[in-house]
């Protein structure tokens, strides 16, 4: 990992980034129905079916004011080069993080 890449990942673990980011770009009416009180990083290593070890950079999750867990997925990958395949990494990454998100939830259901 470069040292770009170390800022750009400490910038966004903090909660009070993504709250800013959250406040400065989702629609008001959006923005009022969310707790930022409950912004919660996910994990991001992951293992493909190919028992590789994938690794995104930051997700977030979090809750309605209804209680309800809202999964304003972002998945903030940073690249310091231009990639070709993107989309298919981007799709891999996501799809392994509802893979997580739903064997997490078999064991432990939600409240």
């Amino acid at each position: 990992m470069n040292l770009y890449d170390q800022y750009y990942r400490k910038l966004f673990s903090s909660p009070h980034m993504v709250r800013a980011l959250f406040q400065g770009i989702l629609p008001p009416a959006l923005l009022a129905m969310l707790d930022l009180d409950t912004l919660e990083p996910l994990p991001t290593n992951y293992v493909s079916g190919w028992q590789r070890d994938r690794r995104g950079d930051l997700v977030w999750r979090v809750r309605r004011r209804d209680g309800i867990m809202l999964y304003l997925l972002i998945l903030l990958e940073h690249q310091s080069d231009q990639d070709r395949i993107m989309g298919i990494r981007i799709m891999g990454y996501s799809a392994l993080l509802y893979e997580d998100i739903t064997m997490r939830d078999l064991v432990q259901p939600p409240p």
